[in-house]
């Protein structure tokens, strides 16, 4: 979608923007919030090589809050735990700033969705255009099955492409 140059995209373009995949937009407090999620299917959510970088963001925007859901919970490693990184530069994997204020707990209850609040610490949750977001597992697991980790983000209308 290419639009004349000072002409902010409405709900309905911004809905059909193919980098921009979203359940939905909702305005808020002056900010569209959207949803991006990742999904680590099977048994593959037992592998760490299984996780690293899933999103490269198009636009700035500041982290709402961390969802995170797994349909088998990991009982054999002694912990297990799951966090969600910004990647900035060349940083590499695991050398990120968390988004998060803690980690989730694989080992934690099954089919039970989890909600994280961001990290207090402001430079770690405002993303920029091309930043990167990652998840890393603390460990390899044994038993720990399609997670699913839906990250809330907010973003100003003026901060969008056209």
């Amino acid at each position: 979608m290419v639009l004349p140059e000072g002409i902010v995209p409405t709900l309905d373009e911004l809905k059909a923007r193919e980098e921009v995949r979203i359940l939905y937009l909702r305005d808020i407090d002056g900010f569209l919030t959207f949803e991006k999620s990742y999904v680590i299917n099977d048994t593959d959510a037992a592998t760490q090589a299984k996780y690293g970088v899933f999103w490269i963001l198009p636009f700035p925007c500041v982290v709402v809050n961390v969802r995170e859901t797994h349909s088998t919970a990991e009982t054999t490693a002694a912990t297990l735990t799951l966090d969600v990184e910004k990647l900035t530069g060349t940083q590499a994997e695991g050398a990120g700033n968390s988004i998060l204020a803690s980690v989730f707990d694989l080992k934690g209850t099954a089919n039970t969705p989890v909600t994280k609040l961001p990290s207090a610490t402001n430079a770690d949750i405002r993303l920029d255009t091309d930043n990167r977001l990652g998840v890393i597992l603390s460990a390899a697991g044994n038993e720990i099955n399609n997670v699913v980790i839906t990250i809330t983000l907010k973003v100003r209308l003026n901060n969008l492409p056209t």
